[in-house]
């Protein structure tokens, strides 16, 4: 009797390893915002963030922010280089310009995913 049950009870643990691993499994697939594409990363709800341009370098499709707190990336306030997460989006702007954004990271580079003149 007491075989039947350790025996049930591996045959219940191995049950349970084999019926987490499609769990595991689906974990693996999603996408997590160090290593998100850009369009996970606009996909996703981020905190518009006050701040301001002290540089556009249209060349390399960066912009240079002074940031308000971004939550999502536990960031301070601050001033930081972010890749433009669409080159047209620096087309218009100006060092001096009043801007919200969104910031995530994006194939590991911290990137504007969408930005828009504050009014």
């Amino acid at each position: 009797m007491r075989r039947m049950m350790i025996v049930k009870a591996a045959v219940m643990a191995a049950g349970f390893a084999v019926a987490s691993v499609p769990l595991a499994l689906a974990h693996e697939g999603e996408v997590h915002s160090a290593d998100a594409s850009p369009a996970a990363a606009t996909a996703k709800t981020l905190p518009m963030v006050a701040g301001e341009v002290t540089k556009v370098d249209a060349e390399q499709g960066k912009l240079s922010i002074k940031h308000a707190a971004i939550p999502n990336l536990g960031m301070d306030p601050m001033t930081m280089v972010f890749k433009a997460g669409d080159p047209a989006m620096v087309k218009d702007l100006k060092a001096g310009d009043k801007i919200n954004f969104t910031a995530d990271k994006v194939n590991g580079q911290l990137t504007a995913t969408k930005v828009e003149k504050a009014k």
